[in-house]
């Protein structure tokens, strides 16, 4: 659900405004793509070392939007979109294939601390929507200061007028 959920979301936004920062702290359309895999990979990864060692550590990834931003710019969005897709499947087929029992068993996240497996699943399924509300901001900054033009109109001619005023008649 989560790959059609965001590529529905990014059919709503211009290509042209993909590339748009609201902030220099802010990542752009493009870039929360590029770091929607990156994030899908790592989750993809912890989970199944949460599951072969619950009482491991993870390690937390560090975060800078500028820094990333320069690396996202050169990755491609439908690659991105491709692995979200298949790290996603697979990371459902893997969860299918637990025993009941093991969705409670206590893993240790570097950002959240002890809790049931269960619920990281529900904490790392926030991060999607929350990429796509975001999107969604960047896409009405960009439209405040991208306002779209209005259609331009003849007016003051009737059809037959245009040929008289040329002469044409």
């Amino acid at each position: 659900m989560g790959p059609t959920l965001l590529k529905a979301a990014l059919r709503q936004f211009p290509k042209k405004m993909w590339c748009y920062q609201q902030r220099d702290d802010r990542l752009s359309v493009h870039d929360l793509v590029i770091q929607l895999a990156e994030a899908e990979a790592t989750m993809y990864v912890r989970c199944r070392q949460f599951i072969a060692e619950p009482a491991s550590a993870t390690v937390e990834f560090g975060y800078r939007a500028g820094a990333r931003s320069f690396v996202y710019f050169h990755q491609d969005v439908r690659d991105s979109l491709k692995i979200i897709a298949q790290l996603r499947k697979a990371t459902y087929r893997l969860l299918c294939a637990l025993p009941d029992h093991l969705f409670d068993t206590v893993v240790i996240d570097a950002r959240f601390g002890s809790i049931p497996l269960n619920r990281w699943i529900m904490i790392q399924q926030r991060h999607l929507p929350a990429c796509i509300e975001q999107m969604r901001k960047n896409y009405n900054s960009w439209i405040k200061a991208h306002p779209p033009r209005k259609p331009a109109t003849k007016q003051g001619f009737a059809p037959d007028d245009s040929q008289e005023s040329l002469g044409m008649k």
